[in-house]
């Protein structure tokens, strides 16, 4: 399992304390993603070093002995607490989470309560293993699990804490079973938190999807994840940068927003790493769509209309052989007081004589099934 989580640089955090809470629509803006950036090579050979000199002066294991019993030791005092204080407890740490972002000493805290709560909840407190796990998670790298390790159970850590700090938070996995089944199985924990879950299935309408990705966290599948995302670029296509949004949101009746999908790519928890971002990344995902001729569908059926308002032969002349339509003078003057009040194309006399011509012949100089088929 893995987690990814988009910081204000836009690149991906490797340590939890730099894993700042992004808020949306205040420091991240209305949509946040990780911005593409290529590393210098001096850059990448400094993060190396910083690796190894702390591994060296500090091993991950000393490191995870430190973690676990900062866990224990806040646990014991929770583990004695009544429900009432539990639950300040538990606004305490998501405001200090929203405030302060993802520092090691409120991952321990967070860690502890969400422990407390799967007790409580599901009588499934999370084990060493487990914890150890999360941290892990928590730190941007991968952390493999043996089955029966409770992967499930781990997820929770992390995708806990992401949600606490006010980000929206996604659970990949790899079908929709797996999908549905972890967020049931996690819904009562979650809740208890005070968090909200949804789902994310195949075949679901688009409202139901907003409705999902809404949620403090989703579960979804990598697959159904990336073409709501691309689709989501399709709509944001015109708006090229932040600025345009946020004008979007104030003069629109429809704002933009209101489309979209998701609420952006911020923290994501992957399990089954090795499927999702080696198996399944070979397979090019590519979306489709219909061309976009809502306004020329609008003014063929303008036309239509205003042919059909024209339904008297001293409007026009029709010659038969050539299915060609030609307006009367009287035609030509009723078309004007016809369209005196309409926009766009409309407002220009020869473009409008021009469109219900060819409207009038399609509907007197073409049958259905005859001369075309649909």
């Amino acid at each position: 399992m893995s987690v990814r989580s988009s910081t204000v640089n836009g690149l991906f955090s490797t340590k939890a304390e730099s894993l700042l809470a992004p808020h949306p629509n205040i420091f991240y803006g209305q949509y946040p993603i990780k911005k593409q950036k290529k590393a210098r090579w001096f850059e990448t050979a400094m993060q190396r070093i910083n690796k190894l000199s702390a591994n060296v002066f500090k091993p991950q294991g000393k490191i995870h002995k430190e973690m676990l019993g900062r866990v224990h030791t806040v646990h014991k005092i929770i583990e004695t607490l009544s429900d009432a204080a539990l639950d300040k407890w538990i606004i305490d740490i998501k405001s200090q989470l929203h405030r302060k972002g993802l520092k090691d000493e409120l991952i321990c805290r967070a860690f502890a309560i969400i422990k407390e709560v799967a007790k409580r909840e599901l009588n499934m407190p999370h084990y060493d293993s487990q914890l150890t796990g999360g941290w892990i998670m928590m730190q941007g790298k991968i952390a493999e699990m043996q089955t029966g390790e409770g992967k499930t159970l781990t997820a929770t850590l992390a995708a806990g804490c992401g949600a606490m700090a006010n980000m929206p938070v996604h659970v990949v996995t790899v079908n929709d079973y797996l999908v549905e089944r972890d967020a049931e199985l996690m819904r009562p924990v979650y809740e208890r938190l005070g968090l909200t879950v949804g789902c994310i299935a195949d075949g679901m309408e688009d409202e139901d999807r907003q409705h999902a990705y809404r949620c403090d966290i989703t579960y979804c599948t990598s697959k159904q994840l990336t073409f709501d995302y691309l689709r989501d670029r399709m709509t944001l296509k015109k708006f090229t940068t932040e600025l345009d949004l946020k004008i979007s949101s104030l003069y629109s009746r429809t704002p933009v927003q209101d489309k979209l999908l998701l609420r952006g790519l911020s923290f994501a928890v992957v399990d089954e790493v090795d499927s999702v971002f080696i198996d399944e990344a070979r397979t090019p995902l590519i979306l489709s769509s219909k061309s976009e001729n809502n306004q020329q569908e609008e003014l063929h059926r303008e036309a239509i209309w205003l042919a059909r308002q024209l339904d008297n032969d001293i409007y026009y002349l029709l010659e038969s052989r050539s299915k060609q339509v030609t307006l009367t003078e009287k035609g030509e003057n009723y078309l004007k007081e016809l369209t005196a009040t309409m926009q766009g194309l409309w407002t220009g006399e020869r473009r409008s004589k021009i469109l219900v011509q060819q409207a009038l012949s399609a509907l007197h100089c073409y049958e259905k099934d005859v001369n075309y088929f649909v």
